[in-house]
């Protein structure tokens, strides 16, 4: 009864304030592709999405935030309309957004509060026949056979909680297309998954079993092999991650520079460099207030755990709850301040640690998009041999980071090189004035019929073979990823300490031997899949895919549940298993491990439906609206010769 009149007084405000809502004058409505496109391709990582290319895997949750008709996302007003309208119009959907969430959170809260003893009747529906489903008054009713499209439209609002691999898919539904790049989605999910066993790593095991094999006298564990030690190595993963941060972001310029249309692209170039810093700091800021508020909760784990790398990343805790989220607004204000010049101002956020790669992630990001507009006008092969030298010389000079995101905007530019796209306006005309794309089309369109029939035995063996020489490079650029760092005996570990001798002499003064050798293979690996069909269907399966959807809220919550959560599983885990064997030990790790991974996975499947698409889409409205339009109209300003 108390169910139905909340249910019926929701019905009532939204009827009374949508008429007047409506009434507004009329607006253009974002272009969804567009958001699914932005969404997709954005990575920050980590990197998040950019406009640049990658797969299309987050068209669920563009389409949820898309398609709320009285959220602020929704509305792309025409510039022309008068202030007064747009003063009244912003009011309104204030208004309308404040009632019904504010009619909205008792009905939760009620809802959640009677979810047990909904539990029965949900388990006896499991067990009746599928004919006895009814969804009347389902907000949202999957089409499909069986019980489980049935009961999760019984869910109601609670449906938000359940994971999107999890949703029923509508019968006949096509596959969605993947992007040309989707495999850096991929890639960059596998990247973002093997971060979270390294930092839980930190917190199960010493800082011996991050030492290279061979090392030490003691080091003689399987995890510690080449290649395997990838599994619990972080700082290759995020040269990865800024390799494809890189590649991503120039991924769209680049290729409407190269047909030719160059203000397009120079458009795209502003529409980046605007929205960056909201796409890479939204979403840590709602992240790191909830760890502020289990921070003053000391809700974070740091007694009776000994013997580890990490036993706890406890932030400072204030006396009261304003001076806690004084201090949380100090240091995020520090971290996310776009004028410093310290690309190392986040390694003293200590509500997360980890985030420390978005300072750098911003900071690179702008001088890549400064980059691009220099070099928009020109021809491709010389941006390609201008941006080479200059990441060449940031590798010499130790700015391993800049070097990490000027090498991905080659290597995309290589990948629109190789493809021949734009290669018409940049080879001369043949003797009789056509130009030689031109020319070689031509010649494959008179060439026999027989000979393009089919690849000949030859090509298809020329073709495996180069096909395994790539696969060979992908192994050495993994082996070469995997030498240890600098302080984890690095120079002692057999197979790497001639490349230890081999270091430049400049990196050798400043100890940078983690700064060479990482970028150069994190390089080496991502031109290589890029170059290397067979080795990019590893990374388009949907596991990786889904990985990479969810990989930058991943990125962002797994070291406050590791720390908060893990901390106390893996204590109380160990408190009933015993720690006198690594059997009984090992166990507690399991117990910790699979409530870590859980809670993380789910939390991050969560935000990255909700936080994250609502990230992407208001940056786009907020450019948008704020974009005055283009005048074609004589120059008038006065020009130097």
């Amino acid at each position: 009864m108390a169910n139905a009149s909340i249910r019926s007084l929701r019905r009532w405000a939204s009827s009374q304030i949508m008429p007047v809502y409506d009434r507004l004058p009329a607006s253009e409505q974002v272009d969804e592709s567009d958001l699914k496109h932005d969404m997709a391709v954005e990575i920050a990582s980590m990197s998040g999405r950019s406009d640049s290319g990658s797969s299309g895997s987050s068209s669920d949750s563009n389409s949820s935030s898309s398609s709320s008709s009285g959220s602020f996302s929704g509305y792309n007003h025409p510039r022309h309309r008068s202030l007064l309208a747009r003063l009244l119009h912003l009011i309104f959907a204030a208004l309308y957004n404040l009632l019904t969430g504010l009619i909205s959170l008792p009905i939760f809260l009620f809802r959640l509060l009677l979810l047990p003893f909904r539990l029965g009747r949900l388990t006896t529906l499991c067990c009746a026949p599928s004919s006895s489903f009814s969804t009347p008054h389902a907000s949202h009713t999957p089409v499909g056979p069986g019980r489980w499209p049935a009961l999760f439209a019984r869910l109601e609002e609670f449906q938000l909680l359940v994971p999107s691999f999890l949703h029923p898919v509508v019968p006949g539904t096509p596959p969605k297309k993947l992007h040309p790049t989707a495999y850096l989605d991929g890639l960059r999910g596998v990247a973002a998954f093997l971060v979270v066993w390294h930092h839980a790593s930190l917190l199960w095991f010493s800082w011996s079993i991050h030492h290279g094999y061979g090392s030490d006298k003691d080091a003689h564990l399987f995890i510690q092999l080449p290649i395997i030690r990838l599994a619990i190595a972080g700082p290759p993963q995020v040269s990865v991650f800024f390799v494809i941060s890189g590649y991503a972001l120039s991924y769209k310029p680049l290729r409407l520079s190269r047909q030719g249309r160059v203000a397009e692209a120079g458009e795209a170039i502003h529409s980046g460099v605007f929205r960056r810093h909201m796409r890479l700091f939204l979403m840590p800021l709602l992240v790191s207030f909830v760890a502020a508020i289990l921070t003053y909760l000391d809700l974070y784990g740091g007694k009776d755990w000994k013997g580890v790398a990490i036993s706890t990343r406890r932030p400072p805790q204030a006396g009261s709850l304003w001076g806690q989220l004084s201090h949380w607004a100090r240091s995020f204000l520090t971290m996310a301040n776009p004028l410093s010049a310290s690309l190392s101002r986040g390694m003293f956020f200590m509500y997360d640690q980890n985030e420390w790669t978005l300072p750098v992630e911003f900071d690179m990001s702008m001088m890549l998009f400064l980059c691009q507009a220099a070099l928009n006008r020109t021809r491709p092969r010389i941006r390609i041999m201008v941006m080479s030298c200059l990441a060449l010389f940031a590798l010499l000079n130790i700015h391993w980071q800049a070097f990490l995101f000027l090498a991905g905007m080659v290597i995309c530019d290589l990948h629109f090189e190789f493809q021949g796209l734009g290669v018409a306006t940049t080879r001369p005309a043949d003797t009789n004035g056509m130009p030689v794309a031109t020319a070689l089309s031509a010649a494959t369109l008179t060439a026999p019929t027989t000979m393009a029939s089919a690849p000949s035995a030859r090509a298809r063996h020329r073709r495996y073979r180069w096909t395994i020489c790539k696969c060979l490079c992908f192994v050495a650029c993994l082996y070469l990823l995997s030498i240890p760092e600098d302080g984890h005996g690095a120079a002692r570990t057999p197979g790497y300490v001639t490349l230890v001798r081999w270091l430049p002499a400049h990196h050798k003064s400043q100890r940078a031997l983690d700064n060479w050798y990482m970028p150069l293979a994190a390089v080496g690996l991502v031109f290589t899949i890029d170059r290397t069909p067979a080795l990019q269907r590893i990374f388009t399966h949907p596991f990786p895919q889904y990985l990479g959807y969810i990989s930058y809220s991943m990125y962002l919550i797994h070291g406050t549940v590791i720390f908060t959560l893990g901390h106390w599983a893996a204590r109380k885990a160990a408190a009933v298993t015993g720690t006198d064997t690594q059997w009984q030990y090992g166990l507690a790790v399991s117990v910790s491990a699979v409530v870590v991974w859980a809670v993380t996975i789910v939390l991050s499947d969560l935000a990255t439906r909700t936080i994250d698409a609502k990230a992407v889409s208001f940056g786009r409205v907020i450019y948008e609206r704020w974009s005055q339009p283009e005048k074609e109209e004589p120059d008038l300003l006065p020009r130097t010769r």
